[in-house]
């Protein structure tokens, strides 16, 4: 009985979430031993968003919220989420919240994702969240490979050059990026893009260069 109601849980958290980040994980350390370098890319572009989705309380509170019928405070959780600049590019689409679609608060609410959006420079957000994603998921592939191979491993080797070759192009639009705007602030690309942005280019001065910036916050 408890076995079966194991499963029934992992079916229903899947159906919630889709894949979640451990499982997209193991499927790119799979691709990566295949030498699968396509679907090795393609499945771990999704590792970070799963991963955050799992991570972040608002995120799950408001899926809850929705699951008791509590609609007011998961409108309050969604609220707390794109305040922190979460998920304001695909939250209105994500099917976790499509029961919320139908009611006047989603209107109030998709009306905030678009004035946030209208006072970013979207293009260099997009950029830079593109940038912490694959920063980010490819970290978390090669500390999983590290809990089984030893550094020495093939595994382990490619994708700590997969890792390298991230950070290169990571520093390049980075470096762009500030050479063309100079800072940016986050009232300008929102707080994560921001933090992405500052790492970069900590990143940039690790390998040797430096840039003149003026930071406006």
């Amino acid at each position: 009985m408890k076995i079966w109601i194991l499963i029934i849980s992992f079916l229903l958290t899947s159906l919630i979430y889709g894949q979640n980040s451990k499982q997209l994980i193991d499927q790119s350390i799979v691709y990566l031993k295949n030498k699968d370098n396509l679907k090795f890319d393609q499945t771990r572009d999704k590792v970070w968003a799963a991963f955050l989705k799992e991570n972040i309380p608002s995120y799950n509170n408001a899926i809850e919220n929705i699951r008791k019928k509590q609609y007011p405070d998961a409108f309050k959780n969604l609220d707390s989420i794109i305040s922190e600049d979460y998920f304001i590019d695909t939250i209105l689409t994500d099917k976790n919240f499509s029961a919320l679609h139908h009611m006047e608060g989603w209107k109030k609410f998709t009306n905030q994702i678009k004035a946030k959006k209208s006072k970013y420079n979207n293009d260099v957000r997009l950029k830079l969240l593109d940038v912490q994603s694959k920063d980010q998921s490819i970290r978390l592939i090669y500390q999983e490979l590290k809990k089984t191979y030893i550094d020495d491993s093939d595994l382990v080797k490619s994708a700590s050059e997969k890792m390298k070759k991230i950070d290169l192009e990571s520093v390049d639009i980075v470096a762009k990026i500030i050479d063309k705007y100079g800072w940016l602030g986050k009232d300008k690309i929102g707080k994560e893009a921001n933090e992405t942005l500052f790492s970069g280019n900590t990143t940039y001065r690790r390998f040797g260069c430096t840039i003149q910036i003026s930071a406006s916050y």
